[in-house]
């Protein structure tokens, strides 16, 4: 029992320094968190940041979801983009044709 209790004084003793380190660093006066707790115009400023960022993002969502359609749209029928869809235009469905991969897998079918 004395040993824990001794064991216990220890972990508090140990506590006790990090506390002291970490008020001595609140404490300092030229530190960013005295600053930010002594400070009001920093907390305003940083509430209306945050409250622009949300604005922000808020009106970004119709754009992001028109620039998913858009990168669809062009992954399906690549040829809105340029001349080379006048002369051939595109099913919508990826053609395997282009894949070396499955070109090479249907050749080695083919030749077995």
């Amino acid at each position: 029992m004395t040993a824990k209790l001794d064991h216990s004084l220890g972990q508090l003793d140990s506590l006790l320094t990090e506390l002291n380190k970490f008020s001595q660093i609140i404490n300092t006066p030229n530190g960013t968190i005295q600053k930010f707790a002594a400070d009001p115009q920093l907390y305003d400023n940083l509430n209306r940041s945050a409250a622009a960022m949300t604005v922000l993002l808020r009106n970004l969502e119709p754009t992001m979801a028109d620039i998913r359609i858009f990168a669809d749209r062009v992954a399906r029928h690549p040829e809105i983009l340029g001349v080379s869809g006048a002369m051939k235009g595109s099913s919508g469905v990826k053609d395997p044709a282009g894949n070396p991969v499955q070109q090479a897998a249907g050749s080695a079918r083919v030749t077995q």
